[in-house]
């Protein structure tokens, strides 16, 4: 992809970035804290928006951090970083489909923290965790991301990302490339600056915090009307700049893919295959972009 296009990607990851620190400075209240504080009756959708706004303040946080890694070329450690916005986007797209689950995520967690309840067994039907309380009571703990992401109708997500993105995190043999130097791949480097990996970081960072801010539109959180004007905008404009740079980057897929085939090298059946693969993925990620 043209160095100009990640440019104009991260420009819109920065936008993004501002927009989400506008929201959380202007409209993201502790909302169980503040009711008890006021007296106020609590009800299940206060814990669910309390946990939404904890969830895109924790994502602001960790993106503020993600760009900063990325002005010093650190892209695998932003990477790994994000790893952890796509599991914050998980729980709160799932609480928001299924507010019983917003039990799961505070009072079961904390319970394990206090040890009010303990892990006895797994359910691998469930993909959750068996635990107990001290007074002798079970429930099912869903701590299992696949099916978390699952919970939050986010499958597409799960399979072309988090496998991706764990990877990286726990440095698996096949992200050695990100570690070498281009020109001499015999040779290890903590200076080497890949292309891929920052083309992955921008695009999967783009994806996740349009999606959180769906969430935000969906629940009617936002009160601003400028908020929300600005949240339309930039989910709009950033969806035609990515889609634009994924265009280009099927057509210079294509354009290599022709030339191997042309080529009379030995292994180019084998490299054709490879990139032939790689071609799909983007293309799919290009559709599921345009159906967000």
């Amino acid at each position: 992809m043209k160095h100009s296009i990640k440019q104009e990607w991260l420009k819109v990851l920065k936008e993004l970035c501002e927009v989400s620190k506008s929201i959380v400075d202007n409209e993201a209240i502790a909302v169980v804290i503040s009711k008890n504080n006021q007296e106020m009756k609590l009800v299940q959708s206060d814990y669910v928006y309390d946990y939404i706004f904890l969830g895109l303040t924790k994502i602001t946080k960790t993106l503020i951090a993600i760009l900063e890694l990325e002005r010093i070329g650190c892209y695998e450690d932003a990477l790994i970083l994000t790893r952890s916005n796509l599991e914050m986007y998980f729980k709160s797209r799932a609480v928001y489909y299924d507010d019983k689950l917003v039990d799961n995520f505070i009072q079961i967690e904390l319970g394990l923290h206090d040890k009010k309840y303990r892990i006895i067994s797994y359910n691998k039907r469930l993909r959750t965790r068996i635990i107990k309380s001290i007074n002798g009571q079970e429930f099912n703990y869903l701590d299992n991301y696949k099916e978390i992401a699952l919970r939050a109708d986010e499958v597409y997500l799960y399979s072309n990302f988090y496998g991706f993105l764990s990877e990286v995190c726990h440095c698996n043999m096949i992200t050695s490339g990100y570690y070498r130097k281009t020109f001499n791949e015999e040779k290890y480097s903590y200076n080497e600056k890949s292309g891929e990996a920052r083309f992955n970081l921008l695009m999967i960072n783009i994806i996740i915090i349009i999606k959180e801010f769906k969430i935000l539109l969906d629940t009617n959180l936002i009160k601003n009307v400028q908020l929300i004007n600005d949240i339309n905008r930039i989910i709009v404009e950033g969806k035609k700049i990515v889609l634009e740079g994924i265009k280009d980057e099927i057509y210079s897929i294509s354009e290599h893919l022709l030339n191997i085939e042309k080529s009379k090298k030995v292994d180019n059946a084998q490299q054709a295959m490879k990139w032939k693969r790689y071609l799909k993925k983007i293309e799919e990620t290009y559709q599921f972009i345009e159906s967000i």
